[in-house]
């Protein structure tokens, strides 16, 4: 019930056996205590016709959306928007958005009720969205941006993966919540109060409000290195706004399993971007289960040897 510093204890020292399990109460275990490596998921290629492009039954290209057999899809006017940007003050950049509505693509047109729209859902049959775009210039990034996700209307739920930046704009998937998952280069968040207007003026322009977001995330993060922090786990979402006393709510999981190739702009706690949030960050316990998990969700499976018998 009492929080115990490490006090310069850590694996590397010579008493590190023994005094560990005194100072924590047998908690806090390493190999030397018999604990073995666990198996590292393999997320599968997110490069564009790769694995998840190929898998995908939507898919997103510079703004053209057309199912796994390259067949346009005749979604509603502005589901996909190509020519969005914003400046990203982390990275330094201008970034090309390609703006997916989530609303529109499940067949909401303007005006439309809840659970009555008047157009096809176009959510993908296998519950997986690849979306990219190679036709940002050089002094651009390309980026993903999801909106008017607050509810994903499709029971199975849903997953988005690209290989670039994906910016997750607004309240998510709260609605009913499914299992939701985000692969990306990097993880962005955006309040419901964000504006593209106000992306170069001062951050104490930049005031989001409070904001849920429920979703499994696999993105990228730049190397701590010598000098050069890269933000630690408070700073897996990228964040943009000036958050001081209002509330960021995540249930879900954070995975990294690699660096960012394109966002690889340094985190910098001088001249911030953004400050901290109210933190309600949990993990999302329905994902134990393993029957309730995001669609295309990369699994491991270990075996340990309990026991041997003969009859």
């Amino acid at each position: 019930s009492t929080y115990v510093a490490m006090a310069g204890l850590d694996s590397n020292s010579p008493t590190w056996t023994t005094e560990s399990q005194t100072r924590w109460l047998g908690t806090v275990k390493s190999d030397v205590h018999g604990v073995t490596k666990r198996a590292i998921p393999v997320v599968a290629s997110t490069a564009p016709g790769g694995f998840y492009h190929q898998q995908a039954d939507v898919c997103i290209i510079n703004g053209t959306i057309t199912d796994k057999n390259g067949t346009p899809l005749p979604v509603p006017p502005g589901t996909i928007q190509s020519t969005t940007t914003f400046y990203n003050n982390r990275e330094g950049k201008t970034v090309r958005m390609t703006e997916i509505d989530l609303k529109k693509l499940a067949g909401y047109l303007s005006g439309d009720p809840p659970g009555n729209p008047s157009g096809t859902n176009f959510l993908p049959a296998n519950g997986l969205i690849y979306a990219t775009r190679d036709d940002a210039i050089a002094t651009e990034q390309p980026g993903i941006r999801l909106i008017n996700g607050s509810e994903i209307r499709r029971p199975g739920g849903l997953t988005v993966v690209s290989n670039d930046p994906v910016y997750v704009k607004g309240t998510f998937n709260v609605v009913t919540k499914k299992p939701v998952a985000v692969i990306a280069d990097a993880l962005n968040l955006l309040s419901n109060s964000w504006d593209d207007s106000k992306d170069t003026q001062h951050i104490d322009n930049r005031i989001p409000t409070a904001t849920t977001v429920n979703s499994a995330f696999i993105a990228g993060i730049k190397t701590t290195t010598t000098g050069n922090y890269n933000g630690g786990l408070e700073n897996y979402p990228r964040l943009h706004e000036k958050w001081t006393g209002v509330t960021l709510t995540i249930v879900g999981s954070f995975v990294s399993l690699w660096n960012s190739q394109i966002a690889t702009g340094a985190w910098r706690y001088g001249n911030p971007q953004y400050t901290a949030p109210n933190r309600n960050w949990s993990y999302d316990t329905s994902f134990a289960s393993g029957t309730s998990i995001p669609p295309f969700s990369p699994f491991a499976v270990e075996i340990t040897k309990g026991a041997w018998w003969k009859e």
